[in-house]
């Protein structure tokens, strides 16, 4: 159990067997869509400028072993060599940790950031499901974050999103409300382990 994906992430709960994020097993490869047309479809498709750069919070369990910092300043040397202007945004906790950081932080809501870039790239953050949600297109390093099937693989992989609708169908099946845990409607999705 961890936060989850998409809306309140305070009071939706991601729940999946034996690891976080896309690591784990949510039972989800042929659910129906139900849950995704119910919740969050339909989609927008968005433009904007630049790339932002998301930063994450040094110690978390999904970027263990990572330097996070040489990471952005890598991906920010690269787009700088291909002319791509960009943006990085840390993580608000790291902020609050008073972890370093390699460059300025972009401080304007969330919402704002993402919807004035045109592609997000991040380590394994959960700002890439929040992008691509926003019709943007999203790179990530590694197959444990949630955007990684829409997303390029590694930060020089800038294509456009893959299929939202599939994806976004085994997403809206990651996670559940209080009201679904404790009436028991989670369970027979993630009991198909057994």
């Amino acid at each position: 159990m961890e936060r989850a994906y998409l809306g309140d992430r305070f009071r939706w709960l991601s729940m999946g067997w034996d690891g976080l994020n896309g690591k784990a097993n949510f039972c989800n490869q042929d659910v129906p869509s139900d849950r995704w047309e119910r919740f969050w479809r339909p989609l927008p498709e968005s433009r904007g400028n630049g790339v932002l750069i998301i930063g994450q919070v040094a110690g978390d369990m999904a970027t263990a072993g990572v330097d996070l910092n040489a990471w952005a300043q890598k991906v920010a040397q690269g787009l700088d060599r291909s002319g791509v202007a960009w943006r990085y945004r840390a993580h608000p906790e790291a902020i609050k940790r008073n972890q370093k950081q390699p460059f300025p932080s972009d401080n304007r809501p969330l919402d704002d950031a993402i919807a004035s870039c045109d592609r997000v790239i991040t380590y394994n953050s959960n700002v890439g499901v929040l992008a691509a949600m926003a019709g943007k297109r999203v790179t990530v390093e590694n197959d444990g974050a949630m955007a990684y099937e829409v997303a390029g693989k590694g930060w020089q992989a800038d294509q456009p999103l893959g299929d939202r609708d599939e994806w976004g169908r085994k997403l809206a099946y990651c996670q559940w409300l209080p009201e679904e845990l404790s009436s028991g409607e989670f369970w027979p999705t993630l009991k198909r382990v057994f």
